[in-house]
């Protein structure tokens, strides 16, 4: 009756539609979203604090757009800490993170068969722990794909 052809049913129409024959992403220009390997940003907290901050929450959506639909990916989420306080105190609290984090994505979506978490308290520091700045991107959380 003259409405343009979406043969797939994705909301594109088959004119604008570079795979009209597959349900897409408006982003993928109506082709199905592949999955490929990217790189995700650490999300960074606060002294002694487990609480996501906004910018980890923007952080956090970016990473859970960039994933789409993909679903090959297991995501293991590592916590860190800073040196101050105690191994076992920062243990914990590397702990708390993560799982901040897990149950941010899985809010988001982001199925939980396909995610996990780990703490690493204060033993894997990314640079020096001897200045403020240091300590800052030491109390981080990061992610591992496979």
């Amino acid at each position: 009756k003259g409405c343009p052809l979406d043969t797939d049913g994705d909301g594109i129409i088959d004119c604008q539609d570079d795979c009209p024959t597959q349900p897409g992403t408006k982003e993928n220009k109506g082709c199905p979203v592949t999955c490929v390997d990217f790189d995700v940003n650490p999300v960074y907290f606060d002294f002694d604090k487990s609480l996501l901050r906004p910018e980890g929450k923007q952080a956090l959506d970016a990473f859970v757009s960039k994933l789409g639909d993909c679903k090959n990916f297991e995501i293991v989420v590592n916590g860190h800490t800073c040196n101050i306080g105690s191994n076992n105190y920062n243990q914990g609290l590397s702990e708390r993170r993560a799982q901040e984090v897990v149950k941010y994505l899985i809010t988001k979506g982001v199925g939980n068969a396909y995610i996990g978490s780990k703490g690493y308290g204060e033993t894997q520091p990314i640079t020096s722990n001897k200045t403020d700045a240091g300590r800052q991107k030491n109390r981080r959380v990061e992610f591992t794909l496979y």
